[in-house]
């Protein structure tokens, strides 16, 4: 499991990785950061009232981006 830290950023919610642990068993074990697969960001920003987009980053110190997608979304509250 990911821990988040959550922030705004330019009007913008920012979610950035804060620690990640692994499940054995019944235990949460927190991995050191060496092992972490990268600095995780998330942002949420509103575009308009019914619309916003979503950002994923997944970056790793020594092998760079991982994974980053983006898309815009159209709330539909009808």
């Amino acid at each position: 499991s990911i821990s988040l830290a959550v922030s705004v950023e330019d009007g913008a919610l920012v979610f950035r990785s804060a620690g990640y642990r692994i499940g054995v068993g019944w235990m949460r074990l927190s991995l050191p950061k060496f092992l972490w697969p990268g600095g995780l960001a998330v942002k949420h920003e509103e575009i308009s009232e019914d619309l916003f987009r979503f950002s994923m980053l997944l970056e790793h110190p020594l092998l760079g981006q991982l994974l980053y997608q983006v898309g815009e979304y159209e709330e539909n509250l009808r």
